[in-house]
């Protein structure tokens, strides 16, 4: 964020062009994992926290979007986790368990923390909920999805851009999972990350030589792709993390003392757990099965 911050500082405006042109003005496209810490999938924490930056955005006068890739690869995520969890048997696992704090909160422990003290605990009733959610969202905060053709995916160079974007991140990211096969896939995440980082470009156009006059960006808590984007010297950068708004926000704008909290709460989110849900509920399904 210094770097952003010293972009604003040598800039030759004055402060009220700084808070009007370069803070009111600007657009967020949310990655899905905004998407799921704003809905509490990944704990309540990260809920109350990127709510509250939400927030803080809409005060500013920030616009919020959701790419028609964001939105298919939230989807795309949510029916997939939700298939997983359907292949076990659940019904009597203690929701309690997931309650501990050691535990790396994400759907599955939202799942069984939403089951408690409920009479039907469908998988599909689940799922509805989740969805019924992000329309609440997205409605409470004014998000609003962004359809537009920035770029075409059957024109050659369009094409070639988003393969060494998605190649370039699948590589930096060294997924284990992926690394061995590097063929281009669009159903595969990379490819949304790729998408997204050319639908920024395209949209900013000519107009982001410098910060100020930039309006476009992808907010994400995804630590290697903001990383992936600073060292290529985009100019200004394509991802900033919540992070780096927030502190040029408390910077040009005031800060209250609940701001200045909800920064530091940021900084300080505990990052690892001793066990991740999907681990625990798992663990939880194979005991449930060896005892019924």
């Amino acid at each position: 964020s210094y770097g952003i911050e010293y972009c604003l500082i040598s800039s030759k405006s004055d402060f009220n062009n700084v808070l009007g042109k370069g803070i009111k003005n600007k657009i967020f496209y949310l990655d899905t994992n905004i998407i799921y810490r704003a809905l509490g999938i990944n704990g309540d924490d990260r809920k109350i926290l990127t709510n509250i930056f939400l927030e803080k955005c809409c005060k500013c006068g920030v616009t919020l979007k959701i790419s028609k890739y964001t939105e298919n690869e939230f989807k795309r995520s949510i029916n997939f986790h939700v298939k997983k969890l359907s292949q076990y048997k659940t019904i009597n696992i203690d929701p309690k368990y997931f309650e501990n704090i050691d535990v790396n909160p994400g759907i599955y422990m939202f799942y069984h923390l939403w089951r408690k003290g409920r009479t039907d605990t469908s998988i599909e009733k689940f799922k509805h909920y989740i969805f019924s959610q992000f329309d609440s969202l997205c409605d409470k905060f004014n998000i609003t999805f962004d359809y537009k053709p920035y770029f075409d995916q059957k024109n050659p160079n369009d094409k070639r851009i988003l393969k060494e974007y998605y190649l370039s991140i699948q590589i930096y990211k060294k997924d284990d999972e992926y690394y061995e096969d590097l063929e281009y896939n669009e159903n595969k995440r990379y490819f949304f990350d790729a998408a997204n980082v050319l639908l920024v470009e395209k949209a900013r156009g000519s107009k982001h030589c410098r910060f100020l006059d930039t309006k476009h960006f992808i907010i994400s808590s995804d630590q290697a792709l903001r990383k992936w984007d600073f060292e290529r010297e985009s100019t200004p950068p394509i991802v900033l993390l919540p992070t780096h708004w927030l502190s040029i926000v408390l910077r040009y704008t005031g800060r209250s003392e609940d701001d200045y909290k909800s920064f530091v709460s940021f900084i300080n989110l505990k990052r690892t757990n001793t066990i991740s849900d999907e681990q625990l509920h798992m663990i939880c399904a194979g005991i449930n099965e060896m005892t019924t």
